[in-house]
């Protein structure tokens, strides 16, 4: 049986929000595996071995994924 889950098309956040290093934002992540979504608050940062981290200063699980941003429609969508 074909597993009909298929990963939410994105744009890519990190390349399109330059503007948004070091303020907490309210964002979408996505489980690589299960495709579960939840709204939650990071802050994007500008570090080799991460892009967003908690606002508790905590990274964001390498099994998580951002694709979308509360702020997208303003500061994203040029």
């Amino acid at each position: 049986m074909t597993d009909l889950k298929q990963p939410t098309k994105t744009h890519d956040v990190n390349r399109h929000c330059p503007a948004s290093f070091g303020s907490v934002q309210t964002v979408t992540i996505q489980h690589f595996h299960s495709l579960k979504t939840q709204e939650v608050a990071l802050i994007r940062v500008a570090e080799d071995d991460c892009d967003w981290r908690f606002p508790d200063g905590s990274e964001l699980a390498y099994e998580w994924s951002v694709i979308d941003t509360a702020q997208n429609a303003e500061v994203c969508d040029e």
